[in-house]
């Protein structure tokens, strides 16, 4: 299972829920969601295989939003761990 997760520019709900519909018809085996609450306005992309997050991000773009991918903050924590 890969996770990736962006940053975004989306603050409306009904428009997330657009979103979501239209990444996961171009997405096969894509489960999609935003956390609008969350400060980066959250958007956050399960898939059992590759993610394309040049094509996500184009996606929104072309509808007139804007992603960007999150670094993954996990691996800094387990380097303060060690």
């Amino acid at each position: 299972m890969k996770v990736e997760v962006f940053k975004t520019n989306v603050a409306d709900p009904e428009r997330a829920k657009w979103l979501v519909d239209q990444i996961e018809r171009s997405f096969i085996n894509c489960k999609v969601n935003f956390d609008l609450d969350d400060c980066d306005r959250i958007l956050r992309v399960v898939s059992e295989g590759k993610i394309q997050s040049d094509l996500l991000i184009d996606l929104l773009k072309n509808v007139g939003y804007k992603a960007e991918v999150l670094p993954d903050t996990i691996q800094t924590i387990k380097n303060y761990l060690i």
